[in-house]
């Protein structure tokens, strides 16, 4: 039995070998430079097929409104549980509204885009297009969405090459047209229109123009649209925009920010124009009223020649005045408290008039806080609809503000009527006393002091419309520019840079890891690692492969006696180790090796010769016994008749003497050879014969070593059967040809006792082709010190 002094130690803690990772690498330098090459060569054809995408911001700062929402208002949204969004919030949900992008759209003319084709990508001419499209959609026909090819036969003159309509070939009945000419189709009239008088005759190539519809690019632009703001100033907003031109971003943002003050505007002077309709026509009524009573008196004058009054009747009459002028003015309190609530008969929010001559300031103030929410609420509904949770919120609001002021104003009127009944009371005391006056100076008292009551009225109406106008002119922008649209000029996707870096790293990812998964899924052998990890059986060494003769295969190189070729040099190195190793004999006498291997073509008759060459070099009397009676190879290597003499004659008793079949090698004097004769018809019951055992013990005597080739143990169970009667196995492992399981096999067959005394040795290692697993395939180099070859090693 043989020592396990060649194992691994399992315990021993597993090193990174950077000497292998280091070699592996360089094996595969012309892979990783064609996986380089490669890669940046999709990076680049990637990026110029791929059109670049700009980002552009925009930062503005929206007006702060929520010093219009009071105290009463804050109370009601808390009373109904629900919550008061900010400004900025409903400001926010207005500057993502399709809508708003729709006037963007429209007043920018965004719809229509203007494309060079070129080979790789078509390069937009947002500024620089040479025409301008124009197109008016038939009556009834559906925005469609259009895309055109045209190109530049000449002076003046646009050739349509494509007319795609909704995706769909459009016919034309003219294909060249001038420009400002009309081109009648089904869906509309189109025309091309030259831009700042730009000259057509030396343009070339090929545009192409797209037209959508207006709703359709600014859903568009909305999705693209990015709006932040700051947790610490949520004012501040900062509005981004991704476009394939640069510009184009740049003016959709300045747009924005221009149509979002102009309707915010618009949404603001509703109530002040409502206020100032409301003041007209009451200024027109007292313009009438005025104009009968300046008449009246007038005329009254004339017809009784009255001129002055005693001061007892001033007196009596001017008492009366005042009292006169409380009802009046209490008159004037119902009828604009009546107005007022007329004014929320129905279902829907209305503007109310306000700072109309309404003495209650609590009823103004509440009468302001509604008209802001029916504003807010107008504004979310121009991008929403009234199932909007913000919409609903604000609704709820109203509902109540608007409960809170007709019971205000019911308050009012109750108030206002115990003083007019009390007004009424004095003045039927001061009446009496006027009864005794003359019906005539009475009734020109009534007349003037009637003029003077509705006069300051009349003056205080014109002077509220002059402010509600000055309110209107003085509205400001809902939103301030900070600074205008702005951003890198180069593109946020693809980044040039960024892709060219990943395809570097790809390329040098790919490769290694294809390797790493060949190498996980690889099943053969091909390190000396590969089998020291799977198997406890010592490896007794490696043998490189040998040059072939491909006239005839089995004719392969044969070590020499002063020969200094990697084969031999391994083979005198096999041998050394076989000598020091110390292998425990079954007998006294020779040491008898069996050469085996799993199946065919592992090369275990080439180990056999070879290694009886070696020894017998080494002035070691060697036997060389084929054993191989299924498929005997021995023969064909040696150049020996099949049919002559040898150990299947002999076993078959058709020989007395095994010395009758012993051949003396022609160029080795110390090695004798037993062929392995005609194949019997039972080869395996001739070995198990105990004339074969007999025999061995026998040759023991007369030689040092015993080699036997013998048949494959997986093949057929002669290698068994040959095993008891040797000292130890050499069992063969081809490179790149044996498979991992058979080591496994292998190790059962052991762990049963089914063989014993086994080494291995892995044949036909090629040290010379660089192997993408690492240096001459196992990495390791065999260097031999006489100046020859050096393999392995740079």
């Amino acid at each position: 039995m043989i020592d396990r002094e060649f194992l691994k130690d399992k315990g021993q803690l597993t090193k990174i070998d950077f000497r292998k990772i280091r070699i592996i690498i360089w094996n595969m330098k012309y892979i990783l430079l064609l996986s380089v090459i490669v890669c940046l060569a999709g990076a680049y054809v990637y990026l110029s097929y791929t059109a670049p995408i700009y980002k552009k911001n925009i930062t503005v700062v929206l007006k702060n409104q929520q010093n219009q929402y009071s105290d009463n208002y804050q109370l009601i949204s808390n009373a109904l549980g629900v919550e008061n969004k900010t400004s900025y919030e409903n400001q926010t949900f207005i500057l993502r509204s399709v809508k708003l992008m729709s006037r963007v759209v429209e007043a920018g003319e965004f719809n229509v885009r203007y494309f060079n084709i070129g080979h790789f990508v078509d390069t937009e001419k947002y500024t620089s297009s040479p025409i301008k499209f124009l197109f008016s959609p038939a009556e009834g026909q559906e925005i469609a969405n259009i895309n055109m090819e045209i190109s530049f036969p000449g002076d003046k003159e646009i050739q349509i090459d494509t007319l795609l309509v909704n995706n769909t070939p459009a016919l034309l009945s003219v294909k060249t047209v001038e420009l400002g000419q009309i081109i009648n189709t089904s869906i509309g009239d189109m025309k091309f229109m030259a831009k700042n008088e730009t000259d057509l005759s030396g343009q070339k190539g090929k545009m192409r123009i797209t037209h959508s519809g207006i709703e359709k690019t600014a859903r568009e632009l909305v999705s693209s649209l990015e709006i932040i703001s700051s947790i610490q100033q949520p004012d501040a907003l900062i509005i981004s925009l991704k476009e394939k031109h640069p510009k184009r971003a740049e003016d959709i943002l300045n747009i924005l920010i221009d149509e979002y003050n102009i309707l915010t505007k618009e949404n603001d002077s509703q109530s002040i124009l409502s206020t100032i309709s409301f003041l007209d026509e009451r200024i027109i009524g007292l313009e009438e009223e005025l104009k009968e009573v300046e008449g009246s008196y007038t005329d009254y004058k004339a017809a009784n020649g009255l001129l002055d009054l005693n001061s007892q009747s001033q007196i009596a009459v001017t008492s009366s005045q005042s009292y006169k002028d409380r009802l009046n003015e209490l008159s004037l309190q119902f009828s604009l408290l009546k107005s007022i609530k007329e004014s929320f008969q129905g279902d829907t929010y209305q503007l109310i008039p306000v700072n109309i001559g309404i003495i209650d300031a609590t009823l103004n103030s509440s009468i302001s806080q509604y008209n802001q929410l029916v504003i807010d609420r107008n504004r979310m509904l121009a991008g929403s609809s009234e199932n909007n949770p913000k919409v609903q919120s604000t609704s709820d609001l109203l509902a109540a503000l608007k409960g809170n002021i007709i019971q205000s104003i019911d308050n009012l009127e109750d108030s206002h009527e115990l003083r007019l009944q009390s007004i009424a009371q004095q003045q039927n005391q001061n009446q009496r006393k006027l009864v005794t006056m003359p019906s005539k100076q009475l009734a020109l008292t009534r007349m003037s002091h009637l003029q003077q009551v509705k006069e300051p009225l009349y003056i205080l109406l014109q002077q509220k419309r002059e402010e509600a106008l000055l309110m209107l002119s003085s509205l400001s922008d809902e939103a301030y520019v900070v600074d205008k649209a702005f951003g890198p000029n180069d593109p946020v996707f693809p980044r040039g840079k960024d892709i060219y870096i990943l395809a570097f790293v790809l390329a040098l990812v790919i490769p290694i890891l294809i390797v790493f998964v060949m190498n996980l899924l690889r099943d053969k052998i091909l390190f000396e690692k590969d089998i020291i990890d799977r198997t406890d059986i010592p490896l007794l060494g490696v043998v490189p492969s040998a040059l072939k003769n491909k006239k005839s295969p089995m004719k392969a190189q044969i070590v020499t006696d002063a020969g200094r070729d990697p084969l031999t040099e391994s083979f005198r190195m096999l041998r050394s180790k076989l000598e020091n190793i110390g292998i425990n004999k079954r007998k006294q006498g020779g040491l008898i090796l069996q050469i085996s291997s799993s199946g065919p073509w592992e090369g275990k008759s080439f180990i056999s010769i070879n290694m009886a060459l070696s020894l017998a070099y080494l002035g070691k009397k060697v036997l060389l016994i084929g054993a191989d009676l299924h498929k005997p190879a021995l023969s064909k290597y040696l150049n020996i008749d099949s049919n002559k003499a040898g150990l299947s004659t002999y076993l078959a008793g058709m020989e007395k003497d095994i010395h009758n079949s012993i051949i003396q090698h022609e160029d080795a004097e110390n090695l004798d050879i037993i062929p392995a004769g005609p194949i019997p018809l039972k080869p395996s019951e001739l070995l198990s014969l105990p004339l074969f055992g007999e025999t061995l013990d026998k040759l023991r005597d007369e030689y040092d070593y015993i080699i036997i080739d013998s048949a494959p143990f997986l093949a057929v169970s002669s290698g068994f059967i040959i095993s008891k009667y040797v000292d130890c196995t050499l069992y063969i492992l081809r490179y790149g040809y044996t498979r991992f399981s058979i080591i496994d096999t292998l190790n059962n067959i052991i762990r049963e006792g089914s063989l014993n005394s086994v080494m291995l040795m892995l044949n036909a290692v090629n040290f010379k082709k660089k192997s993408i697993y690492g240096m001459g395939g196992l990495g390791e180099g065999y260097s031999y010190g006489y100046g020859y070859i050096n393999y392995g090693k740079k």
